[in-house]
C-alpha cells in the first residue's frame, strides 16, 4: 500500500465584511422563521391532541403535554441562540476574523510523511464567501 486517505478537522474562519455579515444575518433570520412556523405548527396540532386525549387517557395526555412543553423550550432555545449569534456578527467589526465551522477533511498519508504535521488541524479562510487562504494549523501559508 502506497498511501492511506484518512479525515482530519479543517476549520472554516471568515474575514468579516458587510457582505458576509448581511448574508449571515438573512440566513439567520431565515432559520428563526422555520423556527417560528414550527412552533405555530406544535401549538395547533399539540393542544387538540392533548384535548383528544385528555378524556380517554389522563396519563398519555400528560406524557404528550410534556413532549409539546419540552419541544417548545427546545425551539425557543435554539431562537435565542440564533438571536445571540446575529448581536454577536453585528458586533464584529470588518476585517476581523471570526471562526465559522468545523468540517471532517480528507488527508492523504504515504511513506515518510510526518504524520503530526499531516494530521494536524487546517484552516480554510473565506472573505466574502470565496477562498482567500489555505493554512496549516499554526496559522501559516502552505502551499
Amino acid at each position: 500500500m502506497e498511501s492511506v486517505e484518512l479525515s482530519r478537522p479543517v476549520r472554516i474562519v471568515v474575514i468579516m465584511t458587510p457582505t458576509f455579515r448581511q448574508r449571515f444575518i438573512e440566513e439567520a433570520r431565515a432559520q428563526i422563521a422555520g423556527l417560528e412556523e414550527n412552533l405555530k405548527r406544535l401549538e395547533s396540532s399539540g393542544a387538540p391532541e392533548v384535548a383528544r386525549q385528555q378524556d380517554s387517557d389522563p396519563r398519555q395526555a400528560d406524557l404528550i403535554r410534556q413532549q409539546i412543553d419540552a419541544e417548545r423550550a427546545r425551539l425557543m432555545r435554539r431562537r435565542g441562540e440564533i438571536e445571540w449569534h446575529i448581536k454577536e456578527v453585528e458586533a464584529v467589526p470588518d476585517g476581523a476574523e471570526l471562526p465559522y465551522r468545523v468540517y471532517e477533511g480528507p488527508v492523504t498519508l504515504a511513506p515518510g510523511d510526518d504524520f503530526l504535521a499531516r494530521m494536524s488541524e487546517a484552516e480554510v479562510v473565506l472573505k466574502d464567501w470565496k477562498v482567500v487562504a489555505i493554512r496549516p494549523a499554526g496559522g501559516a501559508q502552505e502551499s
